[in-house]
């Protein structure tokens, strides 16, 4: 045999083993299913796709982070007033559907409303407070 009939040959045999795949790759019914071709280059197609750096990949990472940060940041601050109003609803809404919660749950929603309430009220004391020496100790510096 020459060299052309075998190359044609193994042509053949490839091509045929090629259809064979193809249509049990059809009988399986996948929707859209790859192409044999497709199949046997996908590594070749991957390579071939940009590559991304080291340094792309740490600057899209840390894109996605500095993303949430700013998505916390950009929450609005909810006020002790509400908070106040959204635990006190929630304690008429179980009250009002009779919701049969232990004991428990009840006195930690009450705590909860009271340590919020004196929070607020002890961050206000200390602001003044701050605010006393820090205008004092301007007006000594100042003299």
């Amino acid at each position: 045999m020459e060299d052309s009939e075998c190359l044609d040959n193994s042509d053949y045999e490839e091509d045929n083993i090629g259809y064979e795949l193809q249509s049990l790759i059809d009988e399986l019914g996948f929707v859209n299913p790859l192409a044999v071709n497709d199949y046997i280059n996908i590594d070749n197609r991957a390579s071939a796709e940009e590559e991304l750096s080291l340094q792309e990949i740490v600057d899209v990472v840390k894109g996605t982070n500095e993303r949430e940060i700013e998505e916390e940041e950009e929450q609005d601050e909810i006020s002790t007033i509400v908070a106040l109003n959204s635990i006190e609803n929630v304690i008429k809404y179980i009250q009002q559907k009779d919701l049969e919660i232990g004991n428990l749950e009840m006195k930690n929603l009450i705590k909860l409303k009271k340590r919020i309430f004196f929070d607020n009220i002890n961050e206000k004391r200390q602001s003044k407070l701050n605010e006393y020496f820090d205008f004092n100790v301007l007006q000594i510096v100042l003299l």
